[in-house]
């Protein structure tokens, strides 16, 4: 509270002088209270965070459009879109709502549109992605009774998501 009061008092001295208004972060970075490196982390994180808090949206409908000059039109701190999908969509409160949307699905299969190998994924969630060959409903993937489901729940919902895999009207035999 008590830097932030500095920096505020040195905002005014700076503008009365030459009609320069600086910003709140310059003045900080200016005075030593931070440094411009830990500034442009935590902003970062705040905007990851943001982008976390609007995927989680009950009532959301997401398009994503492929749009590289998107970038040069916001501020300079990107976000990691897929990271903040897999935060978003594998959070316990997401869990409840995604196995209702999924629940629509239960009866058809999902396929991976890249051999899971080939996907940079974690152990436990090529475990998961694994059983999305096609062969089994979606409801044999998520086995609400087994332990993991919430966990299944997520991954599931993040994979299609992030379109890596898609929807079959059943499923198909096994190989």
């Amino acid at each position: 509270a008590d830097e932030c009061a500095v920096v505020l008092s040195r905002m005014s001295d700076m503008t009365q002088v030459d009609d320069r208004a600086m910003r709140f972060s310059e003045v900080a970075i200016e005075l030593g209270l931070v440094s411009a490196s830990d500034l442009s982390t935590a902003l970062a994180q705040a905007v990851h965070d943001v982008l976390v808090r609007c995927l989680s949206l009950d009532a959301a409908r997401w398009l994503f459009r492929a749009d590289p000059a998107a970038a040069a039109r916001v501020a300079h701190y990107p976000a990691d879109l897929g990271a903040a999908i897999w935060e978003a969509v594998l959070a316990p409160a997401a869990s409840m709502t995604w196995a209702l949307r999924l629940l629509l699905l239960s009866e058809r299969a999902l396929v991976l549109r890249e051999p899971a190998k080939e996907l940079a994924l974690p152990p436990d969630v090529l475990r998961i992605a694994r059983r999305l060959d096609g062969t089994r409903s979606l409801a044999d993937v998520l086995a609400p009774d087994e332990p993991g489901h919430e966990r299944r729940v997520g991954v599931v919902a993040a994979l299609l998501v992030l379109d890596l895999c898609e929807v079959r009207a059943e499923p198909g035999p096994r190989a």
